[in-house]
């Protein structure tokens, strides 16, 4: 039996649209949108925990009409009224030419785009928020920037509508699709894997289907960006004992979408960014379907001192500890590891000055409501805390690294 652990998730929930709401009802209508798409991409996390299909359609639809009315609000509307769905496709195989729509009905179809719109997601994440990296942001520019610029007449240059992002854990990939989305102010799906293995049976295939048909219809408006990360656990190598015609088909309409079957050469408008920490895991027919492939490496020394200086210095804190030593202590970092060892050292510091907190909030809301958070200039010993509790395996790292080497060499 399946347990609802969505309690938390719940409470967040309830608080978000409680600030929607009375931003709205104030007129503050950007805060009020703020609070919308927060608002959305939690009840959108709900949805995963629903017990029962209709409870997360139900809810997915929720967060689809949250999103939808801070559209709204950010267009100076009153947010009352959603815009409509957009239409299932308007042919008997819809635009993935596999077939997938066939026979399906045109509520489940609206369902299953309820459900696919509910992954758009709105990233404030801009390139200069991304600490190193230098050439392989370039790169990635230089990749979609060919595949939407105008063509020489009568000349056939080839470009990149599909692009592979392979790398450590926690080096930056999804941020760098979210700016790659940010910079060509397009629409964002991010598409975590869980969201298309559904758990219903015989769903995923037609959920991969509606996903780019979705984003077709929305590049209509500008352009789309389908970011899927952990793509690996899609499309495990075939001929496994272990795979099951369910996986054969989620593969088969993977590759047919990544194909373009129905429209070859007219996706100029819809970039595909796949993500992955293990690319040798991935089967040989999807691999060669990213004709664009880009290393997300472990930041070097002079982007580890950029993302600090992000984490700390361009968040308002103060160093009385140099921060090349701590750039020397964090070799074999990933950038997520240093965002977990700035916010630690951070922590370490605000409890040592804030001691009588949890004192205030047993007085009342009142009293922690008037408290400031006391702040000092990050030292040498916070740090030393912070690195005692951060866990970093240097020997799989170096492992890893070498495999990464060599599976770049041969592809």
């Amino acid at each position: 039996m399946k347990i609802d652990l969505s309690g938390p998730i719940k409470a967040s929930l309830d608080k978000a649209v409680a600030e929607a709401r009375a931003h709205q009802q104030a007129g503050r209508l950007n805060e009020a949108a703020a609070a919308f798409i927060k608002a959305a991409g939690l009840m959108n996390s709900y949805g995963e925990y629903a017990l029962t299909r209709s409870d997360e359609v139900r809810r997915r639809l929720k967060a689809r009409t949250y999103l939808q009315v801070a559209e709204q609000l950010r267009a100076g509307g009153g947010g009352t009224k959603p815009r409509r769905p957009a239409p299932a496709p308007s042919g008997p195989t819809g635009s993935s030419g596999a077939g997938q729509h066939e026979s399906q009905p045109d509520a489940e179809q609206e369902e299953q785009t309820s459900a696919i719109e509910a992954l758009i997601y709105r990233s404030p994440a801009t390139w200069d928020q991304i600490g190193g990296l230098d050439e392989t942001k370039r790169e990635i520019k230089f990749a979609y920037g060919l595949a939407l610029a105008a063509k020489p007449e009568g000349v056939a240059l080839p470009g990149w509508r599909r692009i592979l992002f392979y790398g450590p854990p926690g080096t930056g990939k999804t941020l760098l699709a979210a700016a790659t989305s940010n910079g060509l102010s397009a629409t964002f799906f991010n598409v975590k894997v869980g969201s298309l293995l559904s758990k219903y049976f015989g769903e995923s295939s037609r959920l991969i289907s509606t996903l780019f048909d979705v984003a077709r219809d929305r590049a209509d408006e500008g352009f789309s960006v389908v970011f899927v990360d952990e793509i690996e656990s899609l499309c495990l190598p075939r001929g496994e004992g272990s795979e099951s015609g369910a996986e054969r088909r989620v593969l088969s309409t993977l590759l047919s979408e990544l194909d373009g079957l129905a429209d070859k050469g007219e996706d100029r408008s819809v970039l595909t960014i796949a993500a992955t920490n293990a690319p040798w895991d991935l089967d040989d027919a999807i691999l060669s379907r990213f004709q664009k492939r880009v290393f997300i490496p472990l930041p070097d020394a002079a982007a580890r001192k950029q993302i600090l200086g992000i984490l700390l210095e361009k968040a308002g804190h103060q160093l009385d500890v140099p921060v090349d030593d701590l750039v020397a202590r964090t070799e074999w970092f990933s950038g997520r590891d240093l965002e977990r060892l700035a916010h630690q050292a951070i922590n370490v510091m605000v409890a040592d000055l804030n001691g009588s907190v949890p004192d205030l909030v047993d007085r009342g809301r009142a009293q922690i409501e008037g408290y400031e958070i006391k702040v000092r200039p990050l030292g040498r010993p916070d740090f030393d805390r912070a690195f005692d509790r951060i866990r970093v395996d240097v020997v799989r790292q170096k492992e890893q690294g070498q495999r990464y080497r060599e599976f770049e060499a041969a592809n």
